[in-house]
């Protein structure tokens, strides 16, 4: 096969998307396309037109054409099954079909289509694998915005906490006879750690702590209010026996106070900072888990393969020792520390620091301090176990299916996918849980939102028209869960130099690289 160029065009043979691969001009490809819909004879059924030079295999799609252009001397079969290749993949991009979800969706039809086609020669892949390369999953993009949210979550923590602290001032200082704000001055006892000093007048001047960066203009020795010149603002000025507080004021000009960390309570005005965004310290536990199942529950292969990511915020916690709790790991799992680990301590201690003291971590970079493995067949290993039981009836295959959690850790999206390979909407007589049928490429999908102790265990049964039972395996299975299979866990986060506990903040996530179940042989109801 050698194909010149894949292109949607539209019934009069302009082009809406092309991609060639061959050395061609544009005029030339744009010629040979405008002349395609001249070639094509209503009184034909097959669909495919040569001239002197090209062919082109085509396929109507809705009120457009989906085209090959190919040499004469293609194989025409092997060129007819890239065009239905193509065919699926084109309504996953362009669902509605026409020629403005196309022309929106072009790039994203060319990126598909370089899947399927490289070099002129059709790649041995299938639709849903032309759909996840072109999604580009990043699980350590995951994993940064998963740090990224705890964070931001921290921060709308603190800032809450600290509204109530301010709201709680507010009313302390009126039961003790100081209206509003006007009792706070050069001459205040104990100036509000939240506010900075007043020498500019714009909304700068007088700061809530709020965004994400740290405040610059707080200072011990100046005024928490007033102190500067007066300015013309009216919306902001703090005269006494104002009806506006504070609060009401800054809200008047704008200033949304749900969006930042606020300062905390009872700090001296010396140190008057906001706090971090984070705790000193974020770790992540991440495990990827790949099982082989037979249809009867019996496991035939498990592998974990599991990383502890390490990030410092803070410079008081460059030192920082992760203490791993003392029984880390079931039976099997094999560990790998990080090069620049001091593996005598780990060895001794169950302790992750550094392997010369007086280095610190680097602030601000994930670090992959320590890896682990498992492989092997044990059955405890495996959070979730899916058992299948397919049976012949004269409508088709029954099939019925079950789960059962081992209380490891609770599953999100549990998703059982059985490949029926019929076109006939199956029949499901019960289902733990909701299903949904993928009618494009047959398959049927049994999802379980939510696994956790009240629903250890779930089952479903389906009727599949025309369907083999022996021929609804490999079954898929998927979940994602906010905990670690391998039994891995931190004990404590102390600093290396002085022993003192750190705070920080940990992340715990297993997914599933690949989960099959496979016929054993002979399983059947």
């Amino acid at each position: 096969m050698v194909c010149v160029a894949a292109s949607v065009v539209t019934k009069g043979g302009r082009a809406l998307v092309s991609r060639q691969y061959t050395d061609m001009a544009r005029v030339r490809i744009e010629g040979l396309l405008a002349a395609f819909p001249k070639l094509i004879s209503s009184d034909k059924q097959h669909t495919f037109v040569e001239t002197e030079s090209v062919r082109y295999v085509y396929q109507p799609l809705e009120g457009m054409y989906l085209v090959l252009i190919t040499t004469k001397q293609s194989n025409i079969l092997e060129d007819i099954d890239t065009l239905r290749l193509l065919a699926k993949v084109v309504p996953d991009y362009a669902p509605a079909l026409s020629e403005d979800a196309v022309t929106a969706s072009a790039f994203d039809l060319i990126f598909a289509f370089d899947e399927v086609i490289s070099m002129g020669h059709k790649e041995n892949i299938t639709a849903q694998q032309v759909k996840q390369n072109t999604d580009m999953d990043s699980h350590e993009e995951k994993l940064h915005r998963m740090i990224m949210q705890s964070k931001i979550q921290d921060t709308k923590e603190q800032m809450k906490k600290r509204a109530v602290e301010i709201d709680k001032q507010k009313i302390e200082r009126r039961a003790a006879g100081a209206p509003g704000m006007a009792g706070v001055g050069p001459a205040a006892a104990t100036p509000s750690p939240a506010y900075g000093a007043a020498g500019d007048a714009g909304a700068g001047g007088i700061s809530l702590g709020i965004g994400l960066g740290p405040q610059s203009r707080a200072s011990g020795g100046e005024p928490a209010l007033g102190g500067g010149p007066a300015t013309s603002r009216t919306g902001m000025s703090l005269k006494k026996g104002a009806g506006k507080t504070m609060l009401d004021s800054l809200r008047a000009e704008g200033e949304v106070l749900e969006t930042g960390p606020a300062r905390r309570a009872g700090a001296a005005a010396p140190a008057a900072h906001v706090a971090p965004a984070s705790e000193p310290v974020t770790l992540a536990l991440e495990e990827r888990l790949s099982a082989v199942v037979a249809n009867d529950g019996s496991v035939e292969s498990v592998e974990i393969q599991g990383q502890l990511s390490l990030v410092v915020h803070a410079d008081s916690a460059a030192r920082v020792k992760v203490q791993m709790a003392g029984n880390a790991g079931a039976a099997g799992v094999q560990f790998k520390t990080h090069p620049n680990i001091d593996k005598q301590a780990y060895a001794a201690e169950n302790a992750l620091q550094l392997r010369d003291p007086n280095r610190p971590f680097p602030k601000g970079t994930p670090l992959g301090v320590l890896k682990w493995r498992y492989g092997g067949t044990d059955e405890a290993m495996l959070p979730v176990v899916v058992s299948c039981w397919p049976s012949q009836s004269p409508s088709g295959a029954v099939v019925t299916l079950e789960y059962e959690s081992r209380g490891l850790v609770d599953l999100h999206n549990l998703t059982v996918s059985i490949p029926a390979h019929t076109d006939q909407q199956p029949v499901v007589a019960h289902a733990d849980g909701e299903t949904r049928w993928e009618s494009r490429n047959g398959v049927l999908h049994w999802i379980v939102e939510h696994v956790d102790a009240s629903n250890a265990s779930g089952c479903m049964e389906v009727t599949l028209p025309g369907a083999d039972p022996d021929g609804i395996y490999p079954i898929a299975v998927a979940f994602e869960c906010r905990g670690i299979v391998s039994g891995v866990g931190v004990a404590a986060v102390v600093a290396g130099d002085t022993g003192e506990a750190l705070k920080h903040s940990l992340t715990q996530v297993a997914r599933v690289d690949s989960y099959e179940v496979r016929n054993a042989g002979g399983a059947g109801w």
